[in-house]
């Protein structure tokens, strides 16, 4: 219950942080980066049930780029604090590295470099 709890928190802190840069791109970037941080939630949730004897208790911070085919890229996964948290870096960045997104519509191409959008979010482990 209490995983799930602090999941649902970091999301919803996460999504509101993106919402100033999506506002100048007409809310379609908005939607966008709240479903893929719903569909990483989701397969948060199933890694840490799965995984739960071998992830460390402890917060990461997860960034990458989400190429335009939906792909991510540029995986990078470390702990938010003093403890290394190994396995749970490890399994994080293999889950993110294993996912498929929504290809990225071009309105919201536009407005980058037309490599992909970044995405960024904190996921925490709780016992």
């Amino acid at each position: 219950m209490i995983p799930r709890l602090l999941l649902s928190l970091a999301l919803a802190l996460a999504s509101l942080l993106a919402v100033p840069a999506a506002s100048a791109q007409g809310g379609t970037r908005a939607a966008y980066d709240t479903n893929a941080k719903t569909l990483v939630g989701a397969r948060w949730q199933q890694t840490t049930d799965r995984y739960s004897y071998d992830m460390e208790e402890g917060t990461v911070k997860v960034q990458f780029l989400i190429k335009p085919d939906g792909s991510p890229a540029n995986v990078r996964v470390t702990p938010v604090g003093t403890k290394p948290l190994k396995n749970t870096v490890r399994l994080t960045k293999e889950m993110i590295e294993k996912m498929r997104f929504p290809a990225v519509p071009p309105a919201i191409l536009k407005g980058t470099n037309g490599k992909g959008i970044p995405s960024e979010m904190v996921l925490t482990v709780a016992g």
